[in-house]
């Protein structure tokens, strides 16, 4: 409006005559659309989007709802903050046998996934191939280690014994 005349935010053209006002800003009738469907608004509400943009309710909530980290759908209504996520509520459950957790308390972690207190043990079991065989290569160089050490000790005994004997 630099020169006095109404421009449609829709398509930055002159208005003359007759406009529709949303969200402060000036429209042609036929450019008040959803942003998303381009559905117009004579038959539902219209919601203005944090980017300014006209949307309705379904196209509204697909854009900047949060998700639920389970299903990746939008949540509308209670919204659960755990584990630095967002969840619905009922889809807050145990990893592994699908228990509810909210309200429960306690619930353990593994891996960025929630998990019940009697199924927390049996995650932080579960391992890679590779953590397994690592972790066997560890035992066995730790065996080999104490066996060692075993060794120079009864060395040491023999030695120590057969050092008294030969002194009496």
């Amino acid at each position: 409006m630099a020169d006095g005349k109404v421009s449609c935010h829709g398509c930055n053209g002159p208005i003359e005559g007759v406009y529709i006002t949303a969200f402060g800003k000036e429209w042609h009738k036929e450019h008040l659309k959803c942003n998303v469907c381009q559905h117009d608004f004579s038959d539902r509400p219209m919601y203005e989007g944090k980017d300014g943009k006209p949307y309705c309710k379904q196209d509204y909530i697909s854009t900047f709802a949060p998700k639920c980290e389970k299903c990746r759908q939008p949540i509308v209504g209670k919204v659960l903050h755990a584990l630095s996520k967002i969840w619905h509520p009922h889809h807050f459950t145990c990893s592994k046998c699908d228990a509810p957790l909210v309200g429960k308390g306690k619930y353990g972690m593994y891996k960025g996934l929630p998990y019940c207190t009697l199924h927390t043990p049996v995650a932080l079991k579960q391992m890679t191939k590779e953590e397994e065989e690592q972790q066997k290569l560890d035992t066995k160089a730790k065996l080999k280690e104490k066996q060692e050490d075993l060794l120079t000790q009864m060395d040491l005994v023999r030695n120590s014994l057969s050092l008294s004997l030969s002194l009496s």
